[in-house]
């Protein structure tokens, strides 16, 4: 692996040690096996958790509006944040891989909507329940308050049934 790895489990590693919320987010990949991402594991307390963009609904290519997206993301966090496991009906096989597209290869904005709207997802979802209430005790008249979080709390709704929010252009 490339020093940039090695570096940023030094940052996660330092971010724990001084009690700091911290995350590596990203997707599936042979990435995950590299060895001090263990290490952060077995000897600092952080946790594997993975993330599936069907849970949200979240899907690249439209063209098949009823199969869900295979597309799953890994976490590397401590504190440990929930879970977004697949919901759906169907199974694992009637999900489309459709990171990979013909036609989304050379793409990449719609990987990239997805990528950023998934990890907000997820971290907000993370603030909510798991960073906020044990690191950060905040008075409510303070000047750090975050109003912004507040903002995209309030817009990130789910959405209605049946929906699927696409990010490949139509």
């Amino acid at each position: 692996m490339h020093s940039a790895h090695s570096q940023i489990c030094t940052w996660l590693q330092l971010a724990s040690e001084a009690g700091v919320p911290a995350c590596l987010f990203g997707p599936v990949g042979t990435s995950w096996q590299f060895e001090p991402l263990k290490e952060l594991q077995n000897m600092h307390g952080f946790a594997k958790t993975y993330h599936h963009a069907c849970h949200f609904r979240l899907k690249i290519d439209i063209s098949k509006p009823h199969r869900p997206s295979k597309i799953c993301y890994v976490a590397l966090s401590k504190p440990a944040m929930p879970m977004h496991l697949c919901e759906c009906k169907v199974s694992q096989r009637e999900h489309v891989s459709d990171w990979g597209q013909p036609g989304t290869t050379l793409e990449r904005r719609p990987r990239l909507r997805l990528h950023m709207d998934l990890a907000a997802r997820v971290a907000i979802d993370w603030m909510q329940h798991v960073a906020l209430p044990s690191f950060h005790n905040v008075h409510h008249d303070t000047p750090d308050r975050d109003t912004y979080l507040q903002t995209l709390l309030s817009q990130h709704s789910p959405l209605p049934d049946g929906a699927v929010h696409s990010y490949y252009p139509s």
